[in-house]
């Protein structure tokens, strides 16, 4: 045997034990057979391992991007100047225009590739529960079993929307053959369920490929268009609204033979994903109501007052009254059930509004209140804060009047605690020897001490005239103690009226003294031939000695 034969021989042989090896390693599931990473196997058996990691590969790149940046700015190749950055900006700009048509086309089709993937899978999986489903409830018995499977390990690449569509369409065909293998009439109404649902998918894919096909065909449209477009002509579109639908973006090439081939089957108005009422939004407007209380009960009563005019009219062309409200009653009925169906909120118990706007108007009402407390409240705090300025401002306007009385005053009212504002104190002006300030006289150091006549002692005069002079003399120290309290209280106080009050006495205790003083006179008179030169004098010194203050009668 030569060396050929032999090569030959050995290649026969190996191949036949690689097929059956390939047939093994075929029944063993990919994921006990395919070698994984170790990190994703860890991941499996350990807490966390792969979040942690994660973080810290993210923190590292991030560290690494810093660093390099930090680097990058320190280069001086990387500087450049204003003309070479908006070169650079300038001629991307012109490469982004360039590709920008590339990138759309690009991306449509991989919006279409992936809605058709999303599609059949779903398709796939409602064939797989039905399959599934019908294993449950058992085979024909004269369907024929295959004896030998061969399990395929799972493709590492996506199958495309055709490969599915193909596989989609021989499982339907193979269920189709379990289920009744000699064939359902070719011109005949589908009856069995299975017949009914594939009817339908068959229906749904041909929708799809017709708005696919709609849908293309408005893209190209609108892609030709938007070049003149730029130019500074802009075209109308002609493509209508309704071209662009929901659907499957990827066309399928044997739609339209499938499509021309099958007789046309009548839309069906029941669709898996919801129910066509046939409820337009005019329905629903019809029925829903304002969120304000009052306006929703004024709708209410305007709808009440439709309706008892149709029912009406609908009495005087011969109908029966109760037959009729009981029509619009039942109408109505129907429609809320309609509009709440299609989530409007149904608000038409009256009692319930009434309840709503009274509660509404009663807290309008406190709050009503309360704004007005709070603002009267106000007013009367910005009033006394106002009155209390102003007595400030008059105070102040006082005391640069008449500064020294202001201090003396001030300093009195505002007396330190403890022994050093106090007459006893310690090393006061009273107590201290020598001070030679003039001490007050017991009749004015004490308001409410008894009087004494310094006219009581003189022989020379009578009793009557004695009296008369110490009364003079009481008199001029009442209107002293007057003059005084008028002096503090004018400046510590604002009243206009009780300053007047205290000048009117002073005046009118002026103009008593002024009598007072000329009756002295009188009797000093009458006594002058009869007293000598010395007694004048020492009636002179008393009066002197008396401070009677002088009076203008002008003032008076």
């Amino acid at each position: 045997m030569s060396g050929t034969a032999q090569r030959a021989v050995y290649r026969s042989s190996l191949e036949e034990h690689d097929g059956a090896f390939s047939q093994l390693l075929s029944l063993i599931p990919a994921k006990f057979y395919v070698p994984v990473d170790d990190e994703q196997m860890d991941t499996k058996y350990q807490k966390n391992t792969h979040t942690k990691s994660q973080k810290q590969q993210e923190a590292e790149e991030r560290k690494a991007q810093s660093q390099a940046a930090k680097r990058a700015k320190l280069d001086p190749d990387n500087v450049k100047s204003v003309q070479e950055v908006q070169d650079d900006r300038r001629r991307r700009l012109d490469d982004d225009d360039e590709l920008e048509l590339e990138f759309d086309d690009d991306d449509d089709e991989e919006e279409e590739d992936e809605e058709d993937d999303e599609e059949e899978e779903e398709d796939e999986e409602e064939e797989d529960e039905e399959e599934d489903e019908e294993e449950d409830d058992g085979h024909d018995k004269d369907t024929p079993k295959d004896d030998h499977t061969e399990a395929t390990p799972a493709p590492a690449r996506r199958a495309t929307a055709s490969e599915l569509r193909e596989r989609l369409h021989s499982k339907i065909e193979m269920l189709h053959r379990k289920r009744n293998p000699a064939g359902p009439a070719p011109d005949g109404p589908p009856s069995t369920k299975q017949e009914l649902m594939e009817e339908r998918r068959r229906q749904r894919g041909e929708m799809r490929d017709r708005r696919r096909r709609e849908r293309k065909e408005a893209r190209r449209q609108a892609k030709t268009q938007s070049a003149p477009a730029k130019d500074g002509a802009r075209p109308k579109s002609d493509v209508p609204g309704s071209a662009r639908q929901a659907g499957l973006l990827v066309g399928d090439a044997a739609a339209p033979e499938r499509s021309a081939a099958a007789p046309a089957a009548p839309e069906s108005r029941m669709s898996f994903s919801q129910v066509d009422f046939g409820m337009d939004s005019q329905r629903k407007n019809k029925y829903a109501v304002p969120s304000d209380p009052k306006a929703a009960l004024a709708a209410l009563e305007a709808r009440k007052r439709r309706v008892e005019t149709r029912v009406q009219k609908q009495v005087e062309r011969g109908q029966d009254e109760s037959q009729a409200r009981e029509a619009a009653d039942e109408a109505q009925r129907w429609g809320k059930a309609m509009a709440a169906a299609e989530g409007v909120r149904i608000r038409d118990n009256e009692n319930m509004l009434k309840q709503t706007i009274k509660r509404r108007e009663k807290t309008k009402a406190k709050s009503t209140k309360a704004w007005n407390d709070r603002r009267r409240s106000e007013q009367e705090a910005q009033a006394s804060k106002q009155k209390k300025r102003m007595e400030n401002i008059a105070n102040r306007r006082e005391a640069k009047r008449s500064p020294g009385k202001a201090k003396k005053s001030a300093s009195s009212a505002k007396a330190r605690p403890g022994f050093e504002g106090s007459s006893r104190s310690f090393g006061s002006a009273s107590s201290r020897k020598g001070s030679g300030r003039p001490q007050k006289r017991a009749s004015e150091s004490a308001p409410g001490a008894a009087f004494v006549n310094p006219y009581e002692g003189n022989k020379s005069l009578t009793p009557n005239e004695r009296a008369l002079l110490g009364e003079y003399a009481r008199l001029a120290q009442t209107l002293r103690r007057v003059a005084a309290l008028s002096t503090q209280i004018s400046a510590s106080s604002t009243h206009a009226s009780v300053l007047n009050d205290l000048r009117v006495v002073e005046r009118k205790m002026g103009l008593v003294l002024t009598l007072f003083k000329a009756s002295v006179w009188a009797i000093v008179m009458q006594q002058s031939d009869a007293q000598d030169e010395a007694e004048w004098e020492e009636l002179e010194n008393q009066y002197d000695q008396m401070a009677i203050p002088e009076e203008d009668e002008t003032d008076v």
